[in-house]
């Protein structure tokens, strides 16, 4: 994310993951005013506004140690420890010690924002060449029951196919019925267990 922001706060820790996901930006940044609409080539610095001189709702390639990526990050493993019996912080320590995997060239991190505020996520993970994992599916509660966690799913489903993989594994819980609808609703299948708890549902989605 920093690299779509002036200041001390586009400062990145990592400055690989900063220069690889800037390439990734200008194919997977989407704007929506009551629909959703692919925009190539823009950029944050660009200060896009509508013509109702609203700032829209993007989805940027963000470095997911940016201090907005953490803040989400935390608060998806938040949701998982209010929801899921049994769930502690050893199951989602955070930070997220997974992190550096959600850059390019295997993987990626999309963050939403609404008038400059994150207010979801989603994270892509090399699974292997021709498979991603979708991972930390969050959306603000303020924000939910507006489609837009489905449109992080296909942002990172496209985001997925610019990096060459044409299939999609994720694992979620029971506890979370609105994901489960979600997945099974948009054409996701059932498939065997590949991992541990707190997954108790797991699928795939061919692109």
């Amino acid at each position: 994310m920093a690299a779509f922001k002036r200041g001390a706060r586009a400062k990145l820790s990592r400055v690989t993951c900063q220069s690889q996901a800037v390439q990734v930006t200008s194919r997977i940044i989407w704007a929506i005013r009551r629909r959703w609409v692919p925009i190539l080539r823009l950029a944050r610095r660009h200060n896009v506004r509508l013509k109702s001189g609203i700032m829209p709702l993007i989805i940027v390639a963000a470095d997911p140690e940016h201090a907005d990526a953490r803040s989400c990050l935390t608060a998806y493993f938040q949701l998982l420890t209010e929801r899921i019996p049994g769930v502690s912080q050893t199951h989602v320590p955070d930070p997220d010690p997974d992190a550096a995997l959600y850059c390019p060239p295997g993987g990626g991190f999309l963050l939403a924002q609404l008038d400059g505020h994150p207010v979801a996520c989603v994270a892509l993970k090399d699974w292997d060449i021709t498979t991603g994992e979708i991972k930390r599916l969050w959306v603000a509660p303020e924000s939910r029951g507006h489609g837009l966690a489905r449109q992080m799913m296909v942002a990172s489903e496209n985001l997925a196919r610019t990096l060459g993989k044409t299939r999609l594994i994720l694992d979620t819980n029971e506890n979370l019925p609105e994901a489960i609808a979600l997945y099974v609703k948009d054409g996701w299948t059932p498939i065997p267990p590949y991992s541990d708890f707190p997954a108790t549902h797991w699928f795939e989605k061919y692109l």
